[in-house]
């Protein structure tokens, strides 16, 4: 009689199921833990700090499609505004990464 026993680790739960080979029956469970840690509030500089981040990317979206909506309707120059709305999106790239 061999039993296999598989396991789900969670963070915050573990399951269980063991399988009887033989007589294909099955048992199983959930244990659940309550968590310890409790969700801390944000200080008044990390929401001016968050505010001024989604403001930059808000601002640096639109520049970078108007400079490409440009490129399209200034065909003389679309290297021009092209190479400045892909600088706009190196910008927004880069906010991103600090976030």
């Amino acid at each position: 009689m061999s039993k296999i026993l598989g396991l789900d680790l969670g963070t915050n739960s573990i399951g269980w199921a063991v399988i009887d080979s033989k007589s294909n029956q099955m048992n199983c469970g959930v244990r659940v833990f309550e968590s310890r840690l409790k969700p801390r509030k944000q200080t008044v500089i990390e929401k001016i700090r968050r505010k001024n981040i989604s403001t930059k990317i808000v601002l640096s979206s639109i520049l970078t499609s108007s400079l490409f909506i440009i490129a399209l309707i200034n065909i003389s120059a679309w290297q021009y505004w092209t190479s400045l709305g892909i600088g706009g999106l190196l910008i927004i790239i880069s906010i991103l990464k600090d976030k």
